[in-house]
Formats: structure tokens, sequence, C-alpha cells
């Protein structure tokens, strides 16, 4: 009985190490980051929070492989700076990481990755946990897809798909986790086709130019 503890124990410490870990690199990764600085961006920004009452910042961060948010009191949203040079993904990427922040998805991370560490040695709460976490980047897509054109948003998804693998869903942040952007697209019935968008559906893009 007391190894059987004392492996219990190991597990429960080595694995909100690692989360307290992740914590302390966002909170580094934040405090080194400087304000976004595009005007685009910044309307986006201020058109996303209207009526939102909570401190939030979006900073620039280049540990930031792919968009990411976290905190509740104040928020933040990390972008990379080729992601900042991209001003046409704004609204994707905002409509996004503001649904995660207003549905309070981070606090439910933290529940989630306690749950694991206490339950580390039930498979069900991993599955439970994974599968948690796959339907909150969904509902944030299906969110911001009321707010954003579904082709725009699809090829804002496909363009940030490049450094999905530098994140890490143990590690406290929402978003990017390890749900494939191609399935999260056909989940959404929003798969590109070459040469057209996906639905039949004409992109910002193509309207613009008379398409």
């Amino acid at each position: 009985a007391a190894l059987v503890a004392m492996l219990y124990a190991a597990g429960v410490v080595l694995l909100l190490v690692r989360f307290l870990t992740g914590l302390w690199t966002l909170r580094r990764w934040t405090g080194a980051a400087r304000p976004a600085i595009d005007p685009h961006w910044l309307r986006v920004m201020d058109r996303e929070t209207v009526g939102f009452r909570r401190p939030l910042r979006l900073l620039v961060s280049p540990h930031a492989a792919t968009p990411l948010s976290w905190g509740i009191i104040p928020a933040w949203i990390l972008i990379g700076p080729a992601t900042h040079a991209r001003p046409d993904q704004a609204e994707a990427v905002i409509a996004h990481e503001m649904a995660h922040i207003r549905r309070f998805d981070w606090l439910g991370l933290v529940v989630a990755r306690v749950a694991i560490a206490l339950f580390w040695f039930n498979p069900l709460v991993w599955l439970v946990v994974r599968q948690m976490m796959c339907e909150v980047e969904l509902a944030a897509d299906a969110d911001a897809l009321g707010r954003v054109d579904r082709y725009d948003y699809a090829q804002a998804l496909l363009a940030v798909a490049g450094g999905r693998a530098g994140h890490r869903p143990g590690d406290g942040r929402t978003s990017v986790l390890e749900l494939p952007r191609a399935a999260r697209l056909v989940a959404l019935g929003q798969l590109p086709q070459p040469g057209r968008p996906a639905g039949g559906r004409r992109s910002r893009s193509d309207r613009s130019r008379g398409r």
C-alpha cells in the first residue's frame, strides 16, 4: 500500500510541476511581450471587445508560434510577429481567442489539468479531458464563425497550422490544442477546395474583386 501511495503521489507531483512550469513560462512570455501596434489589429480588438469589462491586452511575442490566450483577470492574447504582420488574419484570430476568453475556457483548462493530475491513473479521465478540449476548440470556432466570413476563417486556420507543434495542451494555454486544423475544418464543413471557397461561398478578397 505504501508503494502504491508513493507511485500515486509521484504522478500527481510530476503532472502538477509540468503544469505549473507551463504557467510560469506563459507569465515569462507575457512579461517580455510587446503591445500590438498594427492599426488594423487594434481596430479589430476595439470592435470585438465592445462591452467587455475585464482587463484584456493583445501582445506580440516571438514565442507565440500560433495565437493563444490565457488568464481571466486580466486576460491576454498573444500572437507571434508573423501573425501580427498579417492583418488579414486579425478578424479570425481575435474572434476565436475572444470566444475562449468570454467562455472562461482557460479556467476550464486549469480544472481539467488538475483533474488529470489527481486521477492520472485513470485512462478515462485523459480521454474525457482530450474530448473536452476538442469540443472547446470547436465551440470557439462556431462562435467565431458568427462574426467572421466562413471561408476567410478557414483560410486563417490553415495559415497558422504550421506552428501547431509548438504548443502543448498541458501547459496552461487555451487555443491551438491537439485537434488538427483539418479535422476542425471538416467538422465545420469548411475544408477549402482548390480554386473555390468551401460551401460555395466567396471569400472577402474575391467579393472585393467582383468575382
